[in-house]
């Protein structure tokens, strides 16, 4: 089974069907099938920007075709599971007190650098972390807020 981006994207708002999925993870571990709800019950919620939801398909393209489907799943997947520990642990991120916070009308933004390429911007409050954007580290955080 491949597990596509936006497939990826949803995991963590499927819970509450609570249908029982195998996933991709199931595959990397010789353990039992698991549903989403056990792989995902120790996250807090987070939200992507439609920015982010974007980015993040077009990373899941580019390595797709630069490395494979298998690659592909593999990258976005890591991808998905570091924001889910970065919900946990939001202040364990870099603080960007720039223009950037400022633009978005924002008191705080924070990013995080994941695998040497892609910084994911974010920012959050008690209850949800939400997504603002994720692209490459050569990219302008301009685009973020559309300046």
């Amino acid at each position: 089974m491949r597990v596509s981006c936006r497939e990826a994207s949803t995991l963590s708002r499927s819970l509450q069907t609570g249908r029982k999925r195998t996933n991709r993870l199931s595959e990397n571990y010789p353990q039992e099938s698991r549903t989403e709800a056990e792989v995902f019950s120790l996250i807090r919620e987070y939200t992507l920007s439609a920015g982010a939801e974007s980015d993040i398909a077009d990373i899941y393209d580019y390595t797709e075709r630069t490395r494979g489907p298998d690659e592909a799943d593999a990258y976005t997947l890591a991808l998905f599971r570091e924001i889910q520990l970065r919900a946990d642990n939001p202040y364990h991120a870099s603080r960007n007190e720039s223009v950037l916070a400022s633009r978005l009308g924002l008191q705080v933004v924070r990013s995080f650098l994941y695998k040497g390429q892609h910084r994911c911007y974010f920012t959050f409050n008690n209850e949800r972390l939400m997504i603002l954007a994720v692209y490459h580290g050569r990219r302008d955080s301009r685009r973020i807020s559309g300046g």
